[in-house]
């Protein structure tokens, strides 16, 4: 394995572990949507939560439509919310009210 690889590797480890981390403390957490729509991941497609939901949205952007998709997800036992472009992009996620 090059120095490459394993610098590469150690990243990807470090990242899972602060999104964990946040998840935990109910921080914003940022991944990527899997490209079936029913994960959030990480550049590398290591599971970070679930997609519980989403729907697709249109906002005014300009004289056009933008089309949004947005997202409910559970990651560490806490539901998020968030939106993206769609599978396969990023996206940012906020924590919802913890229900008991």
């Amino acid at each position: 394995m090059s120095v490459t690889d394993c610098m590469h590797v150690w990243l990807e480890r470090s990242y899972i572990l602060e999104m964990r981390d946040a998840a935990q403390d109910g921080r914003p957490v940022s991944g990527y949507v899997s490209g079936d729509g029913k994960r959030i991941t990480s550049w590398c497609g290591t599971d970070i939560g679930e997609v519980t939901s989403f729907k697709r949205t249109r906002h005014p952007s300009g004289v056009q439509f933008a089309t949004y998709y947005a997202f409910r997800a559970r990651i560490e036992g806490r539901p998020y919310y968030g939106r993206s472009e769609g599978a396969g992009m990023c996206i940012g996620l906020r924590a919802g009210k913890a229900t008991l």
